[in-house]
């Protein structure tokens, strides 16, 4: 799973691709309101990843989202 952190972005989205599921969370928003927002759109297992992932790694930034993502 992608997780990308837009400012822009006033909701939590879950974007499917084939096998690839991406989410993207609100910048200014608490770990706390991004995780109860989640709960709404994501499966059990994809929350479990995202918890996880804000949990260990260091906040994703708009910086780490590439312009143009590759095309297939």
């Amino acid at each position: 799973m992608r997780i990308i952190r837009l400012a822009d972005i006033p909701a939590v989205v879950r974007i499917r691709r084939r096998d690839e599921v991406t989410v993207v969370v609100p910048t200014h928003t608490s770990r706390n309101d991004i995780l109860a927002a989640a709960g709404l759109v994501l499966s059990r297992q994809e929350f479990a990843e995202l918890e996880a992932a804000m949990a260990d790694r260091r906040p994703v930034g708009a910086a780490d989202v590439p312009r143009h993502p590759p095309q297939p």
